[in-house]
């Protein structure tokens, strides 16, 4: 008997290769990213929400996401609720390049993943609570931490 040759269903295109799809997500990064960079409505979002891009560590495609986001003067963290759902942040395990588009401008940096009881959970959780008082932070949550170096990026 001849081998099956009729084409497989294909897995929907997500943001990253390993993480299921949100359709919420995947319609409104594009959406973000145009007010990120429009001079009048970028001060809508801009205080609260960022546009992450890291390249994929399997595929070396980039990944876009928008996300909330608390910064210091050096870095920008963000929190990863429900990170048993979701493996995007583990390209983070170590210390990643990742870009982060905020004020109009790209910055780009080296983001780490930190989890309960790690160096810097805690500063993570402080920054990002001062920022987001309502947010609910639960001690499995992890923070990306991404420490921007002083350069900006053209897009």
């Amino acid at each position: 008997m001849a081998p099956d040759r009729t084409p497989t269903a294909r897995p929907p295109i997500s943001s990253h290769p390993r993480v299921p799809a949100c359709p919420l997500l995947t319609r409104l990064t594009p959406a973000v990213h145009t007010i990120l960079e429009t001079p009048v409505m970028h001060g809508l979002i801009d205080s609260r929400i960022c546009e992450l891009c890291f390249p994929s560590p399997s595929t070396g495609r980039p990944v876009r996401m928008a996300t909330k986001y608390a910064r210091t003067s050096d870095d920008v963290v963000v929190l990863v609720s429900h990170a048993d759902g979701v493996r995007w942040w583990h390209a983070f395990g170590r210390p990643y390049p990742a870009r982060v588009l905020m004020h109009r401008q790209w910055r780009q940096g080296l983001g780490c993943a930190v989890s309960t009881g790690r160096p810097g959970w805690q500063q993570a959780h402080d920054v990002y609570t001062r920022r987001f008082g309502h947010s609910v932070v639960k001690g499995a949550d992890i923070f990306v931490v991404i420490s921007l170096r002083p350069r900006r990026l053209n897009a």
